[in-house]
């Protein structure tokens, strides 16, 4: 489950890393596990119009600022650890607690996403919407835990919503447990750094310790953490189980903007087994 040395972005090993997939959903199409490529496969939609509901089941401050106006000053006396300040998903669960935090995020929710606002993208002559999500709604640890109660009925809600006005939905999981790229957009933010003032933060070179645990001064990582592969490859078949004969459902987007240090073999090897989750 773990693999302990030196793994640098260039590293190319991983091929002998399997996903034993116990659903064996019907692939769309011919794999070539040797050179990880489906020959002569082609996409039966060619090509989309469409947008990105962001900061809606995984929070951005970016984009909802108002969400996190919440906690300016809130840290003034509690020093660098800051742990009642979100500056994304996860920290505003923290702060908040299980039973605030969901009470906010389903008021969110409803006010973020209605009826209205599929038939105006359906309008605008869109056909296709990509709505972010997170491993913790499969698998809630941590924080999210209680936080994000409902969420999953949340995507459904979305997504009848979605087809009910003749639109597809690619499904991305755009989080996932330790960070795949050290972004708030993942969820959770990797290293932030605290200004003497308590008052005011930086974020701190990113990193994602996803697939294992990120050494900074030697740009490494220590070890290649295989079992959170598979529990995110397990999000992966949850949710292709869930939809996979959705009339809506287009596909599931391979993981979100995974860090460029993240080592290429293993990588390659985590898209190509969850072609087939």
């Amino acid at each position: 489950p773990v693999e302990e040395g030196r793994f640098g972005p260039n590293y190319q090993g991983g091929d002998a890393f399997r996903y034993d997939d116990p659903s064996a959903l019907p692939l769309p199409f011919a794999a070539d596990d040797a050179s990880m490529t489906c020959p002569g496969s082609r996409n039966s939609l060619a090509s989309m119009r469409g947008v990105s509901l962001g900061s809606y089941l995984v929070l951005e401050p970016w984009q909802t600022p108002s969400l996190f106006y919440q906690f300016l000053g809130a840290d003034e006396a509690r020093g660098a650890v800051a742990p009642r300040v979100g500056v994304d998903l996860l920290s505003f669960c923290e702060a908040l607690g299980p039973a605030e935090g969901n009470r906010q995020l389903r008021r969110h929710w409803a006010a973020w996403m209605r009826a209205e606002d599929m038939a105006k993208l359906a309008a605008l002559g869109l056909d296709t919407v990509r709505i972010p999500v997170g491993d913790w709604m499969w698998r809630p640890y941590g924080a999210y835990a209680g936080c994000t109660n409902g969420s999953i009925a949340e995507l459904d809600r979305a997504i009848g919503l979605a087809h009910a006005h003749g639109l597809k939905v690619l499904i991305d999981l755009h989080g996932v447990e330790m960070s795949q790229n050290g972004f708030d957009n993942s969820g959770n933010t990797s290293i932030v750094r605290w200004a003497a003032d308590r008052r005011t933060f930086s974020y701190a070179p990113l990193a994602s310790n996803w697939i294992g645990p990120w050494d900074e001064a030697t740009q490494t990582y220590s070890q290649l953490n295989w079992a959170r592969v598979v529990e995110t490859l397990d999000v992966v078949r949850a949710i292709a189980e869930r939809y996979a004969y959705h009339p809506a459902i287009i596909g599931v987007e391979p993981l979100n903007e995974p860090w460029m240090t993240t080592p290429i073999g293993p990588l390659k090897r985590f898209y190509w087994e969850r072609c087939g989750a």
